[in-house]
């Protein structure tokens, strides 16, 4: 199937699935997705950025508030990189466990339908 998005983790423990996936790809998307939760819940990197979203900044602090978006742009942009990296990586064992044509045809179709993913690899 030729869909854009077939998930997204919105890194506040929320994942969004496209209905219209077939079987193989909800389960290998699936995995993708759920690295991403396991790096947002289970690491360094996401707890700071779970702090950093909880933090209260008065209304009236302007210079706090330009420091915590900075701080959260700084997090966000550099996370998205590791997390992007190792969910395709996964999702690339995944295939390779269950056979190298598998392999092939993923490794494949990153290749000519995402170029950004593929480059992860």
């Amino acid at each position: 199937m030729d869909v854009k998005v077939l998930g997204q983790y919105d890194f506040d423990n929320f994942t969004l699935l496209n209905a219209l996936m077939s079987q193989e790809e909800r389960i290998n998307t699936s995995v993708h997705e759920y690295t991403h939760f396991l790096l947002s819940n289970q690491s360094v990197y996401g707890t700071i950025q779970y702090c950093l979203k909880k933090l209260q900044i008065s209304i009236t602090c302007n210079n706090d508030k330009d420091k915590l978006k900075s701080a959260m742009n700084f997090f966000a942009d550099n996370s998205i990189k590791v997390q992007e990296g190792l969910a395709v990586f996964i999702e690339a064992i995944y295939f390779m466990l269950g056979s190298v044509e598998n392999y092939e045809k993923f490794m494949e179709n990153l290749k000519e339908n995402n170029e950004c993913y593929y480059r992860y690899i």
